[in-house]
């Protein structure tokens, strides 16, 4: 499996929760998207993000397939815009 991982701040809750939502919507609508998984943070620590995200993939082919899809590049479009930091992490397991 190739995996993907993002964390997200936002500005506030109602960008965060929109985010979400928008993310269920997007793996529904993509094949490639194996698995998905998010989550809005609970500790609220100096350290923490608001929203986590794991993507998993068949393979990186597959991966790579997802990330020029125009609904993908779509709502990436938008997150990056609604979003003040994002980091990311991808492997193979």
């Amino acid at each position: 499996m190739f995996n993907h991982m993002v964390m997200f701040r936002f500005p506030d809750d109602e960008v965060a929760a929109a985010v979400i939502e928008r993310l269920h919507e997007l793996a529904d609508r993509l094949p490639q998207v194996e698995e998905l998984i998010v989550g809005r943070d609970q500790l609220h620590s100096e350290r923490s993000f608001d929203v986590g995200t794991l993507m998993r993939f068949a393979d990186r082919e597959a991966f790579e397939a997802y990330e020029v899809h125009p609904v993908h590049v779509e709502a990436a479009t938008w997150i990056d815009d609604v979003a003040t930091e994002a980091v990311a992490v991808d492997w193979l397991d």
